[in-house]
């Protein structure tokens, strides 16, 4: 692995949001998974320009560029779809 990027959406929503839309207390919700904050993306956003931002940037990382590259290989357990 020569370099490494990520992207993220620009949202970010509290586990004391996602509790409340579940009907759960935030604190119980918050201890039980460890979480406090996750990204979510906006209508506006699309997940390929979040992979080409991270791609770009993990480029950048490993001082290469695009013509460096002679194929990408993807592998990925979630479609593009809203979860």
């Amino acid at each position: 692995i020569l370099g490494t990027g990520e992207a993220l959406p620009r949202r970010v929503v509290t586990t004391a949001e996602v509790a409340a839309r579940c009907g759960l207390p935030a604190d119980e919700a918050e201890q039980r998974s460890g979480v406090l904050t996750r990204h979510w993306i906006s209508p506006d956003e699309d997940p390929l320009d979040l992979g080409v931002a991270a791609a770009r940037s993990a480029l950048a990382d490993a001082g290469l560029t695009i013509a460096d590259i002679d194929c990408v290989l993807n592998a990925s357990g979630t479609p593009m779809q809203a979860i």
